[in-house]
């Protein structure tokens, strides 16, 4: 085999692995679904990109070729570029972090994937890549279905799967691409292919097999009928492909494929309501409207009654399901169903859909501060902290996406990012009209158009209230490479034509050295940084030590990392002082070295309120007060309306016995938004130890029809202000509220000793045992305490 043939075989295998993404996950990484995924692409395509640009230097046909799509997609990178190279935080833009594995590095990426994709692979490469990610797109549905079996845990830990992708979200998202591109192959007469249902098929069957193995040798997993009957369906399922294979019955298997992706598509629907995600669904329905309706208006054009009827039945059944769930949507029978009820939750009026709105707002707030070139991908929590609205209190305090990739692209990219995405857009569209056009020998038939229009139409949907990832990115610049080859196929110059260069050792060579080279430092350094966070995380049988170890190491690796390395070295210092038995050089260790690095992360994103925060709640925790503050004042400069900051700085206050001072604050938290029961405590928590009794009225009384109401905040101010018999009230009251709840029996007995009536103290621990036996061992430890057998 020549080097040519090795090089477009890697290039080739490359790109076919690129569906295996939803397959990759590690636990030795931080992020563990999403940071993985990120590495295997960056890696996988600069491999690609590698023996492709050997590939083209020597031949013609693999340069890239001019197409609408293709220029519209340079421009929109390049705008992209220039939003985050003189954007707010261009370091963090370029780079992003585990969390999101996005950036400029990430779209890059994409594009030079893009590149490769459309100029290496061919039509029948297209379909047995397609298969692939359809099969693998199957392996995760049968994933879902053992979730749903309860055989393999939710990684969110509640009742919506997730599948391998960690997010129901991200299943959502995932899953709405793959139903319409199994249509699309369905209707793809250039796609049918004898042996396509051992690609399509076998692949989710195979890799299903395979983890279901070895799942079953390990000590964690819990085997349940349903789901080795799963199991065993899956198993003979690949003896029937294998007979069918051996047999070379080709024919029979093209038919049954057909079969099978219809009935995966019904698999994949049940297992996209199962993640009830809105959006997603709101998109699946809007994508089947909008298919249906081109096949309609097509099927008027060219006669096809067959697909006139089916894309009738399709809007008829769409109807008749909208019809019954508005009729039902409120039933009992609905509403506590914890998938059927998210779903019914559906609204403009409901408290998600408001925060949703709100937070909309502060984005389009934020376009008008930057509206030209934007802020830079990564970097909308600076307008979510600038323009913060008091409302969204007890919310994610920090949002760092806008929930609309609409809005997240004007965001990140100001006008000309965003004209300049939706030029990708129109391009898109604009290409599948193109190539349906022409006769018989049309390059997309008019189910194939339809069917694209209606993907494109419920990713649009499912994007006003999402945002993209990596595993519905690579789909979506699939389909893009796909169109700008079909496009291009009949063009016989690419855009650098010309001279072309001889495959010698220097230049193979000098390519490969550069590929180990860019593959280490874009993509090594950061892995080993992740995996020593991992350690540093978990307990080490060498004691704290070893964790502090550790640490050093991930920081030493100066990766992207860095900022989620010093959060997570804050917690772990935080705990180390909580612990009674770590050394004091070793505290002392973490302590210094937390201040160090958390300055470096100011000087290194100064507009960022959250480290400002998150410096200063170390600070605080360490009882540093006095010097905690001036970096909770900046954070408030950056973020004036977040109560969050303005509660830690009254809090910073209160500690340094500052009442009045602290007071201040907590009543401008107060006062930005009155409705919340929280902070209206915690003025009154500032108006006790300022010893403003009227004002402790005032916020409590209309409220609660007295000031001793059960929480701890109130009864502990009341204690440090030397009134034990507001506490002992407080706890008496409590309990004739919830006779049943023991614990507050326990706080009343504290109070007790604290006023030297231990007979009533002891008497209230026992009782205590009684109404809530499973404080036994806690009451008997405290009457032993005491002195009580």
């Amino acid at each position: 085999m020549t080097l040519q043939k090795v090089l477009h075989k890697i290039a080739l295998f490359g790109v076919m692995a690129v569906p295996l993404i939803p397959l990759v996950w590690s636990n030795e990484l931080f992020f563990p679904f999403i940071s993985a995924r990120g590495f295997f692409f960056r890696i996988v395509v600069e491999t690609v990109f590698a023996a492709w640009v050997i590939l083209a230097l020597k031949d013609n046909h693999f340069r890239p070729k001019g197409s609408l799509v293709l220029w519209t997609l340079v421009i929109f990178t390049g705008v992209i570029f220039l939003a985050d190279i003189f954007g707010i935080s261009p370091y963090k833009s370029l780079w992003s972090n585990f969390e999101r594995m996005e950036g400029f590095i990430t779209l890059a990426h994409l594009f030079l994937y893009f590149l490769v994709s459309g100029a290496v692979l061919k039509e029948v490469d297209w379909g047995r890549f397609f298969r692939i990610s359809i099969g693998v797109s199957f392996f995760v549905s049968l994933y879902a279905i053992l979730q749903l079996f309860h055989e393999l845990s939710i990684n969110q830990g509640s009742v919506r799967v997730d599948g391998t992708l960690g997010n129901a979200l991200y299943l959502a998202a995932y899953l709405l691409l793959h139903i319409f591109l199994i249509l699309f192959l369905v209707f793809g007469r250039r796609f049918k292919d004898g042996r396509g249902l051992f690609l399509s098929a076998g692949t989710g069957l195979v890799f299903f097999g395979a983890f279901y193995l070895y799942k079953l040798t390990g000590e964690n997993f819990n085997l349940h009928l349903e789901g080795g009957l799963l199991a065993l369906v899956v198993g003979l399922l690949l003896i029937g492909l294998a007979y069918l294979y051996k047999q070379k019955s080709w024919l029979l298997a093209e038919r049954i494929e057909r079969y099978f992706l219809f009935g995966l598509v019904i698999l994949e629907t049940v297992i996209l309501f199962y993640t009830a995600t809105r959006g997603a669904a709101l998109g699946l329905i809007g994508g089947a409207v909008v298919a249906s309706g081109f096949m309609i208006m097509s099927s008027l054009k060219n006669g096809d009654r067959v697909a006139k009827r089916v894309s009738v039945a399709v809007l008829a059944l769409v109807g008749l399901l909208l019809a019954l769930f508005f009729v039902f949507k409120d039933t009992p029978a609905i509403r506590n169903n914890p998938v059927f009820g998210r779903l019914a939750s559906i609204s403009i009026q409901n408290e998600d859909a408001q925060a949703r709105f709100v937070v909309w707002n502060i984005a389009l707030k934020g376009f008008k501060d930057r509206s030209v070139l934007g802020f830079g991908q990564d970097n909308f929590n600076y307008v979510f902290n600038t323009h913060y609205d008091p409302n969204l209190y007890k919310r994610e305090p920090w949002f760092d996406r806008a929930h609309n990739t609409y809005l997240d692209w004007l965001v990140a990219g100001g006008a000309a990012g965003f004209l300049a995405y939706l030029a990708v857009v129109f391009a898109l569209l604009l290409s599948i009209f193109r190539l349906s056009r022409g006769g018989k020998n049309v390059a997309l038939n008019d189910k194939e158009k339809a069917v694209l229009l209606g993907l494109f139409a419920g990713y649009a949907i499912h994007n006003f209230f999402a945002f993209d990832i990596l595993p519905t990115y690579f789909v979506i610049f699939s389909l893009m490479a796909y169109l700008h080859f079909k496009t291009t196929e009949q063009t016989s110059a690419p855009i650098f034509s010309g001279k072309t260069f001889r495959l010698n050792s220097g230049v193979v060579s000098g390519v490969f050295v550069a590929l180990v080279f860019i593959v280490y430092f874009l993509n090594g350094r950061p892995i080993l940084a992740g995996v020593n966070l991992i350690n540093a995380l978990h307990l080490q049988p060498e004691g704290p030590v070893r964790n502090y170890e550790y640490f050093i190491k991930a920081l030493s690796y100066k990766s992207f990392a860095d900022s989620e390395i010093r959060e997570q070295l804050s917690a772990a210092a935080v705990s180390m002082k909580k612990v009674g038995n770590v050394p004091d050089n070793i505290r002392n260790d973490f302590l210094d070295l937390t201040l160090s690095e958390f300055k470096k992360q100011i000087d290194e994103r100064p507009a960022d309120a959250r480290y400002y925060l998150m410096l200063a709640v170390f600070l605080d925790e360490y009882s540093q007060f006095p010097e905690a503050l001036p970096y909770l004042l900046k954070a408030e400069e950056l973020s004036p309306n977040k109560q969050e900051i303005i509660i830690e700085i009254g809090t910073n206050y209160l500690n340094q016995q500052k009442f009045e001072d602290a007071l201040l604050y907590f009543k401008k938290a107060f006062e930005l938004a009155p409705d919340f029961e929280d902070i209206r405590i915690i003025y009154a928590v500032g108006a006790i130890y300022a010893d403003k009794n009227d004002l402790v009225e005032e916020l409590l009384i209309p409220k609660y029809g007295t000031t001793l109401i059960p929480d701890h905040r109130i009864a502990r101010a009341y204690f440090n202000r030397g009134e034990l018999s507001k506490v002992i009230a407080l706890w008496e009251r409590a309990i004739k509220d919830r006779p049943d709840d023991g614990s507050r029996y326990l706080y009343l007995a504290g109070a007790y000793l604290e006023a030297g009536r231990k007979t009533e103290a002891i008497a209230a621990i026992k009782k205590a045992a009684d109404v809530s036996p499973e404080l036994k061992t806690q009451v008997e430890f405290y009457l032993k305490e005491l002195g009580v057998k």
